[in-house]
């Protein structure tokens, strides 16, 4: 994984920091934190998370547990797709100039009961930009 060259601004948060870069961690942390969204009401009961990190720097995020059918307007899947979108956002490390590329990008698929996509985030993030100082 790479990190800007020089000071650049960057969509990041504090994440970043504690994840230490490493995917497996920043999927670890993405669980923890949906398990506490999803104690205080902030993260759909019925939706579950699967995480698979692979050799590319590519987090896939499966939203599962919702669907057209318990879901009809997409509100609850929405939501969970943003918040899942927000949260691994504080641990990426996007250069907004494109001139290096993101830490990881996420692709978070919502799929139904029979695994078919239905809805679906794939990008780099969201969030705050903060002025990074990378190695020169």
């Amino acid at each position: 994984m790479t990190e800007p060259t020089a000071s650049s601004y960057c969509i990041t948060g504090s994440d970043y920091l504690t994840t230490r870069q490493s995917l497996p961690a920043i999927a670890a942390h993405l669980v923890n934190v949906v398990g506490e969204l999803r104690d205080s009401g902030e993260f759909p009961r019925r939706a579950s998370v699967i995480i698979e990190v692979g050799d590319e720097p590519i987090l896939n995020i499966r939203l599962e547990g919702l669907s057209p059918a318990n879901d009809p307007d997409r509100i609850d899947t929405l939501s969970a797709l943003h918040t899942l979108l927000e949260v691994i956002s504080h641990a990426n490390l996007i250069d907004i100039s494109g001139e290096s590329p993101a830490l990881f990008n996420p692709r978070i698929l919502a799929v139904d009961p029979a695994g078919i996509p239905y809805a679906g985030v794939i990008g780099a993030g969201i969030g705050e930009i903060h002025l990074v100082s990378g190695p020169q």
